[in-house]
Order: C-alpha cells, then structure tokens, then sequence
C-alpha cells in the first residue's frame, strides 16, 4: 500500500504541475504576438526544449546526489518562475527563466522516472506506468481546457498568474513521497559517459526516438490536414482530442495487460500501430482513411507514453537507472529538433513520409537487440558501462 500511495501521490503532484504549465504554455505565443513579442514566445520554447536535451547528463548526477524527491520539489518551483517571468514582458528575463525551466525539465523527468521505477515492484512497473500519464493526461487537457474558458473573463495576465500557482501546489503532494534512495554510491560522469558509449544502451534508446518524432512533427502539421480534408474547423478539435483523451482511457489498462504479456509484445505493436497509422496518413484519399488513422495514431500515442515509462525499469539496475534515464530523455526531446525544422520546409504529405522513415530507421538500429532478454539487454549495458 505504501508504494502505491506514493505513485498515486507523484502522478498527482504532475497533474497539478502540467494542469499549470501546459495550460499555459498553450498560449505563450499567441499572448506575445498580441503584446506585439511575436518571436520571443517562439524563442523561449526552444530555449526551454534545447537546453532540456543538453542538460539530461547533469540531471542524472543532481538527482542521484540529491534524490528524487528533493529534486522534483526543486524544480516544480522553477516552472512557478518561469510562469512568473512571462509577465515582465522583459526578452531578458524570460530567456534567463527559459533557460533555468529547460535546467529544471531535465531535473524534474529525471527524477520522476527514476521515483515511478525505485517506488514501483518490477511485477508492477506497467500498472504504475499506466497510472502515471493518466493522471499526466488529465492534467495536461483540463489545463488547456480552463485556460482557454476564463482567459476572456480574465485576461493574460491574471490567468499566467493564476495558473503559475499550481506547480507551487504540488510541491505540498512531493512532500508527502517517500524519501526513496539507491543504496548504490551516487552516479558519477564516468557512468553517464558509460551510457552514451554503451551500443546497447544507444540501441535500446532509439525506442524513444520516432514516437516523438511522430509527436512533435505530425500532430504540428494534422490540424491544418483535418481542416482542409474534413472541411471543418470543429472535426479539428474532436479529431485532436482524440491524443489527450487515449492516455486517460487507455494507459492503466495497457499497463496492466502489458505486465501480464510480457513488454516486447507491446513494442512491437507500438513499431506496428505507428506505421500503419502513418501509412493510412499517406494515402488519406477520404475522410474515412484520415479518421481511422487519427484513431490508429492517437492509440500509438496513448501505447508509447505508457509503456516508455515501464521499459526503462525493466532494463536498467541501481548503478544505471538515472544515466539511462537522462539518455531516453535525451532522445526525446532530441526529437523535437529535427521536426521543427522539418515541419517548416516540408509539405504535409513530406512530413509524414520522413515519420515513416524515423520508424523504419529506429526500428533498423533496434534490430541487433530485439530478440534478446529483458534482463540481458541490462547485464549487458552495464558490462558495456563499466
């Protein structure tokens, strides 16, 4: 009961952090081109996603040091002051804030995964994953949700203000968690170089890689097809929402069902599910084709953010967990990149075609590795690390 308490308070904690943030962040550009700062809003995002990526190997070492509660506390509190500083107006201090967010994302990730795997049985590691982006979920679209409702009874202002309040919030559920520690000695650079020079551990990670891809470049460019296919600005909303609603429908069953089968059942069919709702992207010759592969891609979406969780437990150990953890988030994030800048130049039938090969192309560099076990892929990583 103890552990579950603690999963239960930690995905609470980020329902309430991501209620604010994402809410928010929603509307970060939109506020500033009506204030007449057009490029700072884009500005800062990628300020806040690029250090994020760069920043993960020093998470690793903070949050073995620190532990992850103590770091999770510490950077709700950032995402209070980067809220904060979006008032000011000031290019300056909201660059410093982004800055000091995108520091603090790679600390809070961190550590979040690292807690859901020390505070979770290995039996267990699907439930609890599925646990978690259901709350995320529910947090992330009722945010965006209550922002946009009483954004015209309150302005900009007052609703940054209020929403800035929420990560503060959950700090008071991160003080409830359980101290929960490795008992091995804290991670050093030497084991975070480890991991990026472990092939295993490289190979394993490309996981990550075209499922955010797929998030970052897809999901851009799907409202604008929606629109022109459908004819319908509504269909883009209900069509849409289909990517907030399969976490919270869908994650906790999937979780428990991939305990159950065993988790390379379920990579497979995340590799399978994702191509066939990009191939159906492709063609998209009717509305029909467009809906159903919507519905395809939206459970890919709600497979991937529950089992990723999962998987990085299932082959790291004590020594290694926070370094492999920095690495897939380091693949995560590193994602976005390469789809901002691809989305820019490229048509919409381009872009799908290039999330395609990301598919292909992971799954290629997956290959070598796939037919070993759970528990061998970790032995080996940790060989390869030492």
């Amino acid at each position: 009961m103890r552990l579950q308490r603690n999963i239960v308070f930690l995905s609470f904690a980020f329902l309430l952090i991501f209620f604010g943030f994402d809410g928010l962040q929603q509307y970060i550009t939109i506020s500033f081109t009506q204030q007449g700062f057009k490029e700072l809003g884009f500005v800062s995002l990628i300020i806040i996603y690029s250090v994020f990526t760069l920043a993960n190997p020093i998470a690793a070492m903070v949050v073995s040091r620190l532990g992850a509660k103590r770091s999770m506390m510490i950077a709700a509190l950032f995402y209070t002051l980067y809220c904060l500083s979006l008032l000011s107006l000031r290019a300056e201090l909201i660059v410093g804030a982004s800055v000091l967010l995108g520091i603090a994302g790679a600390l809070l990730w961190t550590a979040q995964t690292s807690y859901l795997v020390r505070a979770s049985e290995p039996a267990v590691y699907g439930r609890n994953s599925g646990l978690f982006p259901t709350f995320f979920a529910i947090g992330a679209a009722g945010g965006v949700f209550v922002f946009g409702w009483i954004l015209p009874m309150v302005g900009f202002e007052k609703s940054f203000f209020l929403f800035a309040l929420f990560p503060l919030i959950a700090i008071i559920l991160l003080l409830g968690l359980e101290d929960i520690r490795t008992q091995v000695q804290g991670t050093k650079w030497a084991t975070v170089f480890g991991i990026a020079r472990s092939k295993t551990a490289l190979r394993f990670a490309a996981i990550w890689f075209p499922f955010n891809f797929i998030q970052g470049l897809v999901l851009g460019a799907l409202p604008l097809e929606i629109s022109q296919i459908m004819g319908s600005l509504r269909a883009v909303g209900v069509l849409t929402a289909l990517f907030y609603i399969s976490p919270i429908v869908l994650s906790y069953s999937i979780g428990r069902l991939s305990d159950k089968i065993g988790r390379r059942s379920m990579i497979t069919l995340m590799y399978a599910s994702a191509l066939t709702g990009l191939g159906l992207l492709v063609v998209r010759s009717t509305p029909v084709f467009l809906v159903v592969a919507i519905v395809i891609l939206a459970f890919n979406f709600g497979l991937f953010h529950t089992i990723g969780f999962a998987l990085v437990g299932d082959v790291s150990t004590q020594k290694t967990l926070e370094s492999f953890t920095a690495l897939t988030w380091m693949v995560r994030s590193s994602a976005f990149v390469p789809a901002l800048l691809f989305g820019a130049v490229l048509e919409h039938k381009q872009v799908t075609i290039a999330s395609l090969l990301s598919i292909v192309f992971s799954y290629f560099i997956f290959w070598k590795i796939r037919k070993l076990s759970f528990p061998a892929i970790q032995s080996q990583i940790e060989q390869e690390v030492q």
